[in-house]
């Protein structure tokens, strides 16, 4: 039981830190320069990619052959995966956190087919090429390795997950607490010590998502400004 989960998570985690260097990859062929801020947790790891990694694994091993039905498959479960993990994060925490309105043949700006269609070609080379040497890698573990650096992982990626939703919370607790109020000075000060207990959490979620936006609450840019500036002010000090 331990090893078929430690299996499956090895199995997640891996996927998602993959996810994490073609992300980063992708930002600096696009806009030449590094960009390590992305996605929500603090680690190199992109659960998106671990989930629909996880998925796909199981749907694809019968048309590695085929190598139309594998992009049809990829670009499919991909953009699906993205599609309903934008929805569900938005009713979580009343934020959109990516936006492809900009961009041609979106649908509500969740996904979009220049996305999509990268998904397509990347599930092909990775499931003909990568993916092969990870199973066999994990094959080669024995049992108790595998659920001793299974373990390990879990305990990291576990703290970073709870430290990242502390931080998300907060978010969700300041916008709430500032709405309809009137910008005193009080309260800005208020505002940027709450912002201090939480601003390496939360600095890092804004630069991963640069695009994040709540039309409905106009706190929430304020939010942000306040939040850059208190980063402004503690580099400042150093």
């Amino acid at each position: 039981m331990f090893y078929s989960f430690f299996h499956l998570f090895l199995l997640f985690f891996i996927y998602s830190i993959i996810g994490y260097m073609i992300e980063v990859i992708t930002i600096f062929l696009n806009f030449h320069k590094f960009n390590f801020h992305r996605g929500f947790l603090l680690g190199p790891y992109l659960p998106v990619f671990g989930i629909g990694g996880i998925f796909m694994n199981f749907v694809v091993q019968k048309y590695l052959d085929d190598y139309f039905a594998l992009f049809c498959i990829c670009l499919f479960i991909c953009s699906v995966v993205e599609y309903f993990s934008s929805l569900i994060l938005e009713k979580i925490f009343k934020l959109r956190w990516w936006d492809y309105n900009d961009k041609k043949f979106n649908i509500n700006g969740r996904i979009c087919l220049e996305n999509s269609f990268g998904f397509g070609i990347g599930g092909i080379l990775f499931y003909r090429t990568i993916n092969p040497i990870i199973l066999h890698f994990l094959d080669f573990l024995s049992s108790r390795s595998l659920i001793l650096v299974g373990s390990i992982c879990f305990i990291i990626f576990f703290c970073d997950l709870v430290f990242t939703l502390n931080s998300l919370l907060k978010i969700k607790i300041d916008l709430n607490a500032y709405i309809h109020k009137d910008a005193t000075e009080e309260v800005k000060k208020q505002m940027k010590e709450d912002l201090r207990k939480c601003l390496f959490g939360t600095t890092h979620i804004f630069k991963s998502f640069p695009k994040t936006s709540y039309k409905n609450n106009k706190s929430f840019k304020h939010y942000k400004e306040q939040l850059f500036e208190v980063a402004d002010e503690e580099d400042r000090k150093k």
